[in-house]
């Protein structure tokens, strides 16, 4: 008999803890964002009979049941630390913990990506460019290309092959050996602005500008930093520090964002409490077009660059040594339609994208 009530106490409360999930997910405010994953989550599906018919009333449920559950989070850190601590998986989600760091799995190399690119940017060339403009490409390692984990290892050599067989009339500027892990937060996919004074060196000997000294700028905190890396993963491990530099040029800049058509700061602070992602302090995150100009400048020398999310940060140590730099972002504008905005003659022109976006060419648009 006491075998029996056992049973039946234990079903009782199996079910009454199903039931409280299922009244609390009920009266729980859906989200609009997750902050830790840097993406919008799925809201209640609209109902109809065709949408239920079709089977996609229910698939969006699902998704919606699965993002909107209660201490969802909690759940997501208990898997990670199953997946690496527990069952000692090489990684979870394609993402992985070394010296207190986490790095994405980039792996492997999609050679028809890469050969894309490379036809993108001789099209770009052969579209806008002339012997009028020094051309450059730099690709930006992975931090991942720093660990060398065996097998998750991308063939970055290859990379590295098939664009300086393909890509025409540009010189290749190499970043590979002018960085390290130290260079990348620990917790975001980003390199960090005052980590960059070598790629600014490598830059300035390869395209013939002075590199601006960061001894000369001024190192300013704006809190603790979790990346996205951090919310994907969803385990404590330590922050960063999100800082960003300053000196008088970048105070005297104009910056105006061809989106909006209005001017707007170098860094934008309040970026770091409010939107998705604090990263976007730096030029206020994915712009298609954006124009920085040095109002203390001493040259002519103007400066175009194709870039990703990594030219935000790096661009403003770049405007010391020019009178203007247009950031260009091929993500959010076919370049078909770059004839309307931007005058090409006598510019420096720099490709600059990260293996991520290289290995994902398709979003480039032309």
């Amino acid at each position: 008999m006491n075998n029996k009530i056992k049973s039946i106490v234990t079903c009782c409360v199996f079910f009454a803890m199903i039931a409280g999930f299922m009244i609390y997910s009920i009266a729980l405010p859906d989200t609009d964002l997750s902050k830790s994953e840097r993406r919008k989550l799925e809201k209640f599906p609209e109902f109809s009979v065709k949408k239920v018919m079709d089977g996609s009333y229910l698939n969006k449920f699902e998704k919606y049941a699965q993002e909107q559950f209660p201490f969802r989070d909690d759940f997501r850190g208990l898997k990670s630390f199953v997946a690496l601590d527990i069952f000692a998986k090489q990684d979870n989600n394609n993402l992985f913990v070394k010296d207190d760091a986490i790095y994405h799995i980039e792996f492997p190399l999609r050679e028809k990506e890469i050969y894309n690119v490379a036809y993108k940017f001789n099209k770009i060339y052969d579209m806008y460019l002339n012997e009028s403009n020094n051309c450059y490409y730099a690709i930006i390692p992975d931090k991942s290309y720093y660990t060398a984990q065996n097998k998750l290892y991308m063939d970055y050599n290859k990379l590295q092959s098939i664009m300086q067989e393909n890509v025409k009339n540009m010189e290749y500027i190499n970043l590979f050996d002018v960085l390290s892990t130290d260079d990348y937060y620990a917790t975001d996919s980003h390199w960090k602005q005052e980590k960059l004074q070598n790629v600014v060196n490598r830059l300035g000997e390869k395209m013939g500008f002075k590199p601006a000294d960061f001894n000369n700028y001024t190192m300013n905190t704006v809190g603790d930093f979790n990346g996205v890396y951090h919310g994907q993963l969803a385990m404590n491990i330590k922050p960063d520090k999100l800082n960003y530099m300053t000196n008088e040029v970048l105070e005297n800049a104009t910056v105006y964002n061809h989106e909006t058509q209005k001017e707007m700061p170098v860094y934008t602070l309040e970026k770091y409490n409010t939107g998705v992602d604090p990263y976007n302090i730096f030029l206020t995150g994915p712009i298609t077009m954006v124009t920085l100009t040095n109002n203390m400048a001493q040259t002519d020398r103007e400066l175009i660059i194709f870039r990703d999310s990594f030219g935000s940060s790096i661009t403003p140590m770049l405007l010391e040594s020019y009178k203007s730099i247009t950031l260009v972002d091929l993500r959010y504008i076919s370049a078909s339609l770059l004839k309307d905005y931007i005058d090409f003659e006598n510019k420096d022109v720099l490709f600059m994208y990260s293996t991520t976006i290289l290995n994902n060419s398709t979003g480039l648009k032309l």
